[in-house]
């Protein structure tokens, strides 16, 4: 920090923290296999009974490949499959060449020839030429590609692991692309840029001799290539990190003076359980409102108007509300910051090299002349509430459905979820947060419906693929008020044990502060102060974030 209470640039080991976690390194080798480069041009979708075909023939398992194949599955997104034009021509062998792509890679056991950063079980993260690249389908773990049951409606049934398929690898890389350009038009990053996709060999010699497993070698397998922006997710590691950080803050520097009754008051009376001494406020996500479209309007007729009523937002707790913050101002005692650092980097063990980058984030945080920490907290929960309606929003207004839908699975696929949204570091954008993940992606002038029990079997039906854009909103919606449905949103390399009321209460407030400003992003509400928001400049934003990221810096999503 320098004398001003601004912060330092961030030392390259806090950079790094945005691409990967140092400590959950992953290592590759390269081997024979084959590879497409981007190039738009060679895509081509169609509406027709060939690609129709075949996404419905994924809804049975492939069986007529052989007894080996009994029961396997591969994923049926319900849009017309994306062809690859002269796919024989388009496809080449890989060889060395200065662009990247041209080296197929895959996660080993035993060192291998590269290293990059661990990016859930079948991804990684990889620099290269002062670059990085997502790797997605490059190995489960370091196991290659093996068989693993899942939860299907179909019992026994089975799934390769670790890759992508020809279906989602070239639907990843079209989506994208769209994606990259409509968000461009309203000055928003996409967290990926298509590259291409490697098709990895069927030949088990291949394998072996790098100590993993080709399960089901008749079935292709693809690994998808992106230049990325990030890493690091909003739920799992931005998220938790500053609610890690508040707990600590509560916990150890709760002002006793003050009561956990100054908030409940500001809570709207229907929120308030007076008969349940464990929980003093309902949460957001047993209220809703779910919000049905309308019959005889689609969605895009319905949202042309506001659709949230007011006491979807009535009922919120909003803590960026003007002067609010200032009801919080006796929350924190406020002892010497040196005393705070030493007892937050006594409680969790960071390495060294973080040490000093820890200091001079919560100095920025503590002392900020801009704004008190609660301010500044619940400022930053807006403007991610915020970001995350505004996206969900310029997709629904492209028809663009992320990947909510039902195929062999008992639960519905959601792709709009917080973790799908990455940390963009400083610099970059005027925002927070970049989108990826668009495998399960697609428009809706290319929608199927797969539902076998459905009068609509296998034709286009706009009233179901709306229903699934309603249900994306509320699902994001609802796991941003805290009802995470990540499996691995846990705090569970934290010991958070309550010892007053008022975090809790104040958690809630935060989440519903979030979900205050997505609902009004969603519904295009005017916010001049949104609308001017330059993240570039913020560094008291930044320091918070680079500390939350820190804090979560272990956790592999």
């Amino acid at each position: 920090m320098n004398k001003e209470g601004t912060a330092q640039e961030p030392h390259s080991a806090v950079k790094e923290l945005y691409y990967g976690a140092p400590n959950k390194k992953c290592h590759l080798s390269s081997l024979p296999a084959q590879e497409w480069e981007f190039d738009s041009n060679d895509l081509q979708v169609v509406n027709n009974n060939y690609t129709r075909t075949q996404v419905l023939k994924n809804k049975a398992p492939l069986d007529f490949l052989g007894k080996d194949y009994q029961g396997i599955y591969v994923p049926c997104t319900p849009a017309s499959e994306i062809l690859i034009k002269d796919y024989a021509s388009a496809i080449k062998e890989t060889k060395e060449s200065e662009k990247f792509i041209s080296k197929a890679l895959i996660k080993v056991p035993e060192k291998g020839e590269y290293e990059g950063y661990t990016s859930g079980k079948r991804s990684c993260v990889i620099k290269s030429k002062g670059r990085f690249y997502r790797l997605k389908g490059c190995g489960n773990l370091d196991q290659g590609f093996p068989i693993e049951g899942f939860q299907s409606k179909i019992p026994n049934s089975k799934e390769v692991r670790g890759c992508q398929f020809y279906a989602t690898a070239t639907r990843e890389q079209y989506m994208t692309e769209q994606i990259t350009g409509i968000l461009a038009e309203h000055k928003i990053l996409c967290g990926n840029r298509s590259v291409g996709f490697w098709l990895y060999p069927d030949e088990e010699e291949h394998y072996k001799k790098l100590g993993i497993v080709n399960a089901c070698p008749r079935i292709d397998k693809f690994c998808g290539v992106f230049e990325t922006l990030g890493e690091k997710r909003l739920a799992t590691h931005l998220l938790q990190g500053v609610e890690v950080l508040l707990h600590f803050l509560v916990n150890e520097y709760c002002n006793k003076s003050f009561s956990k009754d100054t908030i409940l008051g500001l809570y709207p009376d229907e929120r308030l359980i007076k008969d349940d001494p464990s929980l003093s406020v309902t949460p957001l996500s047993w209220l809703g409102p779910f919000l049905e479209i309308p019959e005889g309007k689609n969605i895009g007729e319905w949202t042309q108007e506001q659709i949230y009523p007011p006491e979807a937002f009535s009922v919120l707790l909003n803590m960026n509300e003007p002067n609010r913050g200032d009801i919080f101002q006796d929350l924190l005692l406020t002892p010497d910051v040196n005393e705070i650092c030493s007892k937050f980097l006594e409680k969790y063990s960071f390495a060294s090299e973080y040490k000093e980058s820890i200091e001079g984030f919560l100095r920025v945080i503590l002392q900020s002349t801009k704004t008190s920490f609660i301010k500044l907290i619940s400022w930053f929960y807006a403007r991610i509430g915020w970001e995350c309606g505004r996206i969900k929003r310029v997709l629904q207004d492209h028809k663009i459905n992320w990947g909510y839908y039902a195929d062999h699975n008992v639960l519905y696929h959601c792709n709009a979820h917080p973790n799908n949204f990455i940390i963009l570091p400083q610099g970059l954008s005027k925002n927070l947060l970049a989108p990826l993940d668009f495998d399960l992606a697609f428009n809706k002038e290319n929608f199927i419906n797969i539902q076998e029990d459905s009068e609509t079997y296998g034709k286009y039906d706009e009233r179901t693929f709306d229903t699934f854009l309603n249900c994306e909103r509320y699902s994001l919606e609802e796991a941003l008020s805290g009802e995470e449905n990540m499996a691995n949103f846990g705090y569970s390399l934290f010991k958070l044990e309550t010892q007053n009321e008022i975090y809790p209460l104040l958690k809630t407030a935060l989440r519903d502060t979030c979900v205050f400003y997505y609902r009004r992003a969603y519904d295009k509400l005017d916010d001049p102060e949104m609308n001017l928001y330059d993240a570039k400049t913020d560094e008291s934003i930044y320091a918070l974030i680079n500390l939350a990221l820190i804090i979560t810096k272990d956790i592999i999503v």
